[in-house]
């Protein structure tokens, strides 16, 4: 009877409409564990987005909707560990500089300010490595090929793509169907093209190892809002380095 609601099966039907080369991802709910602590204090976010933004790794995640949850968060995911799926390295809390003052509740996330968000934002090249078939791109690397070399190897066609690229969970299917990989390595990481890697997903874009995750509530009262009514919270000002697309 609420807005935005699919069912927990439904999930990854969902997310996986995100395109893959997105560097800003627009949702209602949170990902799971993260920004989405409610008022009973339990984990309300989607663990389906949050499979999907380790796959994505865009640069960017804005959500809302849990108000108790407002804040940023910056997840270094991790890319190396082939035994456990959408695994993560760390998670960086973000201090509100605007807490109680007149100050702006400020993100800098720009090389100038110190502390840029770890992702490049590569797209890499999936689509041929599908169409060869993957039994054909492992016959063709070695074990021993450096993780530098195999991600220049994916990202011949499309190398380092200037375009901002920035999805709303509506837009259209990726090109290349997941039924045409490995389900067992889907969210695993490991050096492409591993068999217990993610090919889709880490395939020239080792790159992308960052997202700032954002909820951005105005709301800052959850129904029913008490005696003080409703209560709101200061917009999130976000500062971040993103390409320009020259044509």
């Amino acid at each position: 009877m609420w807005a935005f609601g699919y069912g927990a099966d439904e999930a990854s039907q969902v997310w996986d409409s995100i395109p893959l080369d997105s560097d800003i991802v627009v949702t209602h709910t949170p990902p799971k564990y993260h920004c989405d602590e409610s008022r009973e204090r339990r984990a309300a976010g989607c663990e389906g987005l949050r499979n999907a933004l380790w796959r994505v790794r865009p640069r960017l995640a804005i959500c809302g909707h849990v108000h108790e949850g407002r804040g940023v968060e910056r997840v270094r995911w991790d890319l190396g560990v082939s035994n456990i799926k959408y695994k993560e390295i760390s998670v960086e809390r973000w201090q509100d500089p605007g807490q109680d003052s007149k100050k702006l509740s400020f993100v800098n996330l720009t090389a100038k300010g110190g502390n840029p968000i770890n992702n490049d934002g590569s797209v890499g090249n999936i689509a041929s490595v599908a169409r060869e078939g993957y039994s054909t791109v492992q016959t063709e690397t070695s074990a021993s090929t450096p993780m530098d070399t195999l991600d220049n190897r994916w990202t011949t066609s499309s190398i380092f793509s200037t375009k901002l690229h920035i999805s709303c969970v509506t837009a259209n299917p990726l090109a290349v169907s997941p039924e045409s990989l490995p389900p067992a390595t889907r969210g695993q990481g490991g050096v492409p093209p591993s068999q217990r890697c993610d090919l889709e997903a880490l395939s020239g874009r080792m790159e992308r190892q960052e997202t700032c995750i954002v909820n951005a509530a105005i709301m800052a009262s959850s129904w029913p809002h008490g005696a003080g009514g409703k209560k709101f919270n200061k917009p999130i000002v976000v500062d971040i380095d993103l390409p320009v697309w020259v044509r």
